[in-house]
C-alpha cells in the first residue's frame, strides 16, 4: 500500500535526508502526474509506519507519536491512533510527490514546495516563514554531527529555493493555503546555514506589526569583499566573507548602510577550529568600512532584553528611524516579545 507523508512529518523527513531529487534512483510518484494515495493506512500499517519512521515523527499532547499522511479523497480518511489524516482533492502539478526510496515500503513524501504550502495553510505565518527558511537552507539536520547540522554539498543540493516555491505557487493557484503561502514566502530567503540564523533573518524581514523590523533587503550568507592584509610585496589582499545575515538599508540621507550579523559559532556550527575561523572572519568584517558587524550569542536567543538591545544597535547602525504606530513612536514591544519567544526562545521543532 502506498502512503504519502506530509505536513510536519514531511518537514522532519526532508530536513534529515539528502535531497530526494538528487538520488540516482529518485523517481517521482508518477511519470504522468502526481499520485497522492486515495486511502490512508489502516491500523496495522500505521503501527509498522510508526516504527519505520520513529525518528521523524512529532509527539502529540498525550506523548504519542503521530504521523501526518495525505490522501486525495475525503472518504479515504481514516481516523485512528497514531495518524493525522489530511485531505487534498485538488489536482496537483507533477513533482508534488516524491519517492522516499525506502526499501520494503511504498512510501511517498510531499515535495518541499507542497510541504511549505501545507505548513502555511495550517500554522502561524511566522512559523511558516521559519520552516520556509529551513526548506530553502544549505544545511541538513544530522544528530550524529557535533553541531547537529551538516552542510548540503557534494551531490546534496538545497531542497528548494524561493524561486522554485514561487514557480510552484503560481501553478497551484486556487489550492487551499496558497494565499497564506504567498504571504509567508515574502519573509523567506535562500542559504541559511542554521535554524537560529534563519530565525534572525525572518524576524529582521517581518513587519513591525508581526514583531519584526521591516528590513526589506535581508539575505543569508551574502558574500562581502573585505581587506585581508598585505601580501609579501606589500600589496593589499582582499577576501570574501559571508555574514550569517546581511541587512542593507538607506538612512535618512539616502546613504547605503550594511549590517552583518553572525550567530555564535560555538552554538550553531560546533568545534573550536570553526569557532576560531569565525572569530577571524568577524574581525575582518569589522575592519571593513562597508559594513557594521555584530555577533549574536545564546544571550540574544534566551534573553528578550538582550535581543531587543542588540536589535536596537542594528537599527542605529542602519540609520533607521524608530517605528511608528498611528503617527506615534512605538516599540511594538508586545509583538516583538511574542515573535522572539516563538522563533528564538522556543522555536518550532524542525
Amino acid at each position: 500500500m502506498e502512503v504519502c507523508i506530509s505536513h510536519r512529518t514531511a518537514v522532519r523527513w526532508l530536513l534529515r535526508n539528502p535531497n530526494a531529487r538528487d538520488r540516482p534512483d529518485a523517481t517521482e510518484a508518477s511519470a504522468a502526474s502526481p499520485s497522492v494515495p486515495e486511502v490512508a493506512p489502516g491500523f496495522e500499517e500505521t503501527r509498522d509506519l510508526l516504527d519505520a519512521l520513529a525518528s521523524y515523527l512529532r509527539v502529540d499532547d498525550q506523548g504519542e507519536r503521530v504521523i501526518d499522511v495525505l490522501v486525495s479523497r475525503a472518504d479515504g480518511r481514516r481516523d485512528h491512533r497514531g495518524v493525522t489524516c489530511h485531505v487534498c482533492t485538488s489536482e496537483l502539478p507533477q513533482g508534488s510527490v516524491l519517492s522516499m526510496g525506502r526499501r520494503g515500503y511504498s512510501l511517498l513524501v510531499t515535495s518541499p514546495e507542497l510541504t511549505f504550502l501545507q505548513i502555511a495553510a495550517t500554522e502561524d505565518m511566522r512559523i511558516a516563514a521559519y520552516v520556509g527558511m529551513a526548506l530553502c537552507s544549505s544545511y541538513r539536520i544530522d544528530e550524529f554531527e557535533s553541531s547537529g547540522l551538516a552542510d548540503r554539498a557534494h551531490g546534496d543540493a538545497p531542497l528548494t529555493s524561493v524561486t522554485q516555491i514561487t514557480a510552484y505557487l503560481r501553478r497551484v493557484n486556487g489550492v487551499h493555503g496558497v494565499r497564506a503561502a504567498w504571504k509567508a514566502l515574502a519573509y523567506v530567503r535562500d542559504g541559511a546555514l542554521s535554524p537560529p540564523e534563519g530565525a534572525i533573518g525572518v524576524v529582521a524581514a517581518l513587519p513591525y506589526a508581526l514583531g519584526g523590523y521591516a528590513c526589506r533587503d535581508v539575505s543569508m550568507n551574502r558574500g562581502i569583499r573585505v581587506f585581508a592584509g598585505l601580501d609579501a610585496s606589500g600589496r593589499r589582499r582582499y577576501t570574501m566573507r559571508y555574514p550569517d545575515v546581511s541587512i542593507v538599508s538607506r538612512d535618512a540621507r539616502g546613504v547605503r548602510r550594511i549590517v552583518g550579523i553572525d550567530y555564535d559559532p560555538e552554538i550553531t556550527h560546533g568545534g573550536e577550529a570553526k569557532r576560531a575561523n569565525d572569530v577571524e572572519r568577524g574581525n575582518q568584517i569589522n575592519g571593513s568600512r562597508k559594513i557594521t558587524h555584530f555577533t549574536f550569542t545564546e544571550r540574544q536567543r534566551s534573553s528578550y532584553s538582550q535581543w531587543i538591545s542588540s536589535m536596537e544597535q542594528v537599527r542605529i547602525a542602519l540609520g533607521r528611524r524608530r517605528p511608528r504606530r498611528r503617527g506615534v513612536e512605538d516599540d511594538f514591544d508586545h509583538e516583538r516579545w511574542e515573535t522572539w519567544h516563538m522563533l528564538l526562545e522556543r522555536p518550532p521543532r524542525l
